[in-house]
């Protein structure tokens, strides 16, 4: 299982470490009375191994900023885009892959990689966008979708507006141009795997 960053840590074995201290043994009660099998909790420093860095609160403050707008109904779907929250799959991905690359937080580089992920992260968001509107979708993550409160067009244009964002993030990012190629054939399979589903 995996935590975010802070007090708890996650061991490669799959047990979940809780701060400092020592190896606790637990066991669960069942209704009755008897005990379950130990869960195990190791610490980071029992086991050397240091904690992931998974999208928090920093991941999504800088999501909020790249979203802002001075259109009200686009800054309104941004919002409920951080709101609404999600599983934040491809930029735990996108975390999990560049500190298995050696980086961390402190490294001067992790800008870099937290606008990556939240580049990845609007263009899957703005996929969505479309394809509600394509599927007629009623719902997405437990909302009312975008484009039965704004309309289709307003729906669309954030979509549009969030690839925008991120093609300008991703040209400030080194290795800019090779980075906006990958996301510009990612975004066309996309489009055709829409039109050939």
């Amino acid at each position: 299982r995996l935590t975010e960053k802070g007090n708890n840590a996650f061991h490669p074995n799959g047990f979940t470490t809780l701060g400092a201290g020592t190896a606790r043994d637990r066991r669960h009660s069942s209704a009755k009375g008897t005990f379950g099998p130990p869960v195990v909790f190791y610490t980071a420093a029992m086991t050397g191994v240091a904690a992931l860095i998974l999208p928090g609160a920093a991941f999504e403050a800088r999501l909020r900023e790249v979203l802002r707008s001075r259109v009200e109904f686009i800054e309104l779907i941004g919002e409920d885009l951080v709101a609404a929250g999600g599983k934040r799959t491809r930029p735990t991905v996108t975390f999990l892959a560049a500190q298995a690359l050696g980086l961390g937080d402190h490294d001067p580089r992790w800008q870099t990689v937290t606008d990556l992920a939240v580049c990845i992260e609007l263009l899957h968001s703005a996929s969505l966008l479309h394809d509600d509107l394509i599927d007629d979708a009623d719902t997405r993550r437990g909302q009312q979708a975008a484009f039965r409160r704004f309309g289709n067009v307003v729906s669309v244009m954030s979509g549009d507006f969030m690839l925008a964002r991120l093609l300008t993030l991703l040209a400030a990012m080194p290795q800019g141009p090779a980075l906006t190629r990958a996301f510009g054939q990612t975004a066309s399979q996309i489009c055709e795997g829409e039109v050939l589903q």
